[in-house]
């Protein structure tokens, strides 16, 4: 097991209104309790690191784990972080990388629940390689499964919540202009690849199959994150559209190409 790591911080409270010159001091305590599995350790590739903290915190804060390598963070996913309530409690995190990757380094960081950004953060050394093989992910401690239970619970309770929150007449508007934005840009770009799909023949169906393929695979891998973790796709709109647009100016450039190459065809003849 990784030795404990204790620190106990002082972190910044900022007032409701901004940054004020009396702003309080809070203290953040934390304690790495136990990472599995224990380091240094091989992994297959998809298979998680999972880390057990506990703290003291006189506000309500966000615990997050986070690997670095080498001094910088590393490319693995992670989770994000519920709120925890202030007085003594247990936290968890973890992270993996899908393909080869390295690890010399865990920090835990930890904030205000409404500051943005950490305000306390502490490193604790630990060696973990995926290989990049497929293979069984590594049987998780018994810690581990109930933590990582109320974790989601909580991230579904606060999504929940924020989700019904009320709008407002200016942002209901907002959200309703901003839908069928969402819904017009994704029809387009979906209607005009089925309809070269279905119309035209030879390397143009082909190409105009590649945007759906794509998107396909897009949607794929954003069901296995969230069925990892709820909380990882929290701007899903917004993705969509990012996947999405590029589809129009593509279906133009073959569309044009098509028709300058039956034109071309056409004047042989």
């Amino acid at each position: 097991m990784q030795r404990p790591l204790r620190l106990s911080l002082a972190v910044l409270v900022l007032g409701a209104a901004g940054v004020t010159a009396d702003a309080q001091q809070a203290p953040i305590e934390l304690e790495v309790l136990d990472v599995d599995p224990p380091s240094p350790a091989i992994l297959n590739a998809d298979d998680n690191v999972y880390v057990h903290v506990r703290y003291h915190a006189d506000v309500p804060i966000r615990i997050w784990v986070r690997p670095f390598a080498h001094g910088e963070p590393a490319p693995a996913m992670s989770n994000g972080s519920p709120v925890y309530p202030a007085g003594d409690g247990e936290g968890f995190g973890w992270f993996g990388f899908r393909t080869v990757g390295a690890v010399d380094e865990i920090h835990i960081q930890a904030a205000p629940a409404n500051s943005g950004f950490p305000t306390v953060e502490a490193a604790t050394p630990a060696q973990f390689t995926w290989d990049g093989s497929v293979g069984p992910r590594h049987e998780p401690a018994a810690w581990v499964g109930p933590l990582q239970h109320r974790q989601e619970e909580a991230q579904k309770s606060a999504y929940a919540q924020y989700m019904n929150r009320p709008l407002g007449v200016a942002g209901g508007l907002a959200l309703a202009v901003f839908g069928a934005a969402v819904l017009a840009a994704l029809g387009l770009c979906l209607v005009w690849p089925l309809w070269g799909v279905l119309r035209w023949g030879g390397i143009w169906r082909l190409l105009a199959a590649l945007p759906l393929l794509g998107l396909l695979a897009w949607a794929v891998r954003d069901w296995i994150d969230l069925s990892r973790d709820p909380t990882s796709h929290n701007l899903l709109p917004f993705e969509l559209l990012e996947a999405a647009v590029p589809i129009a100016p593509y279906m133009l450039v073959v569309w044009l190409l098509r028709r300058a190459r039956r034109r071309t065809a056409e004047r042989s003849a």
